[in-house]
């Protein structure tokens, strides 16, 4: 049996999605090749890293270096694994994962790049449209395999028994309830899904007893690309502009903050869909689709980025997707096709058992696993290293940090961010 060593922060991330992703990892890792097999390597987030540990990854004969964390980047780990053993003979396979902040270290990534030159390498994507952008920044596209970050089946799953949200909040049992759960950001573009939902239920598109859950905290990210940040309690202010326009439906837009797991099955479970329509400039996947699916919940999504891999075929007919195009300033979705999508959710007669073992079939810990294995027991090739694109590009954030993808005579996209994130719509 192959040995391999994961490579990750032992202290958790500050964001939590990512915390979910590294320790589901981790199982589907040991469930494949079984816990003896696997070694643990702490790559702290001040990114220091043993030197007994180095030495371990050859003293061991490790077959597979696997980095599945998403910060710090490999790049200091090689760097001091290459002081141990420079011998390119003698490493094991090196794989990374790649997460959605790819794009915003990528003067590191071209550093990970000049080391492993002619290692045998793998990248592992969550999505197939990460895949394609990835391959913008690297030679080789037939070294990146999709594989999605796996969910825990045992925490969430299709419970018939759920009474939980209905009951907490007050809502008929025959109402119908929309949900919406992560971050409550500029780029997630919840005041437009909000103003959707008030429009449908203005105009009687959907039933008058339909509710929309949104479930997480605020932020003031902004857009960091453009140079646009918010201030504290802007974008909560924005939403609420929003449904001040509709007073005789306020009550139908429930914000909850934060909930724990175990509260959040409970939701997916007595929802009738997850709604998103999100355009975040880094969407590589979407861990609470992913739950929400696993639940047996339909999906209402744009078809941006990460989220188009959830268009599974053998239960397509249950998803909704809203169209997106390039725009100059964000990614663009029309209040037409936003109307469309969830006014025709409601005309569909959903079978949730067929939703949730598809998904589990997808996404599960251990289904995830023995598509991780295959990878890993794939032949890799030697590494050629990153494009002339990424040279030019990280060229530019050199200059600009975090504006290189703005033009320079207005708050605008300039032409390198067409370049590469036309893969998000393709």
């Amino acid at each position: 049996m192959k040995k391999i060593a994961l490579v990750y922060s032992f202290k958790e991330s500050e964001w939590f999605s990512c915390t979910l992703i590294c320790r589901n990892l981790v199982s589907s890792y040991e469930n494949a090749f079984g816990k003896e097999n696997v070694y643990h390597i702490n790559y702290s987030r001040q990114r220091s890293v043993s030197h007994d540990d180095l030495k371990l990854i050859f003293s061991e004969k490790i077959d597979k270096l696997i980095f599945i964390d998403h910060i710090p980047t490999p790049v200091t780990f090689l760097e001091r694994l290459e002081e141990v053993n420079s011998d390119k003979d003698s490493w094991p396979e090196v794989l990374i994962h790649v997460f959605g902040d790819y794009p915003l270290y990528l003067p590191e990534w071209r550093s990970v790049n000049k080391i492993l030159f002619g290692y045998n390498v793998k990248y592992i994507c969550a999505s197939e449209r990460q895949a394609n952008y990835l391959a913008k920044y690297i030679k080789q596209k037939e070294i990146i395999s999709i594989s999605p970050f796996p969910v825990d089946s045992k925490k969430f799953f299709l419970d018939k028994q759920s009474h939980l949200l209905k009951e907490k909040y007050n809502l008929p049992k025959s109402s119908k309830v929309l949900i919406y759960t992560g971050r409550l950001s500029y780029q997630k573009r919840i005041v437009e899904m909000v103003e959707a939902f008030l429009i449908c239920k203005n105009d009687n598109l959907i039933p008058k007893d339909t509710y929309l859950f949104l479930v997480g905290e605020f932020d003031n990210l902004g857009h960091p690309y453009l140079s646009y940040s918010q201030l504290q309690g802007e974008y909560f202010r924005n939403i609420l502009h929003v449904i001040e326009k509709y007073p005789e439906y306020q009550d139908s837009i429930i914000m909850t903050g934060n909930v724990d797991n175990n509260e959040l099955r409970s939701f997916y479970n007595e929802a009738d869909a997850f709604i998103s329509f999100s355009t975040y400039h880094d969407e590589d996947f979407g861990m609470s689709i992913a739950e929400a699916l696993c639940c047996g919940l339909p999906v209402i999504l744009t078809d941006w980025a990460g989220y188009h891999s959830f268009n599974l075929e053998n239960i397509k007919h249950y998803l909704s997707f809203i169209p997106v195009s390039l725009g100059k300033e964000i990614p663009k979705i029309e209040l037409e096709d936003m109307l469309s999508v969830i006014q025709g959710f409601f005309e569909k007669d959903i079978k949730r058992s067929e939703i949730a073992q598809a998904a589990s079939e997808y996404l599960s810990i251990e289904n995830v696993g023995k598509r991780l294995k295959n990878i890993c027991e794939a032949s890799a090739p030697r590494y050629k290293g990153g494009t002339d694109l990424m040279i030019q590009i990280t060229n530019e954030q050199y200059v600009k940090n975090m504006e290189f993808f703005r033009s320079e005579i207005s708050r605008e996209f300039n032409q390198l961010y067409y370049k590469v994130y036309d893969a998000y719509v393709e």
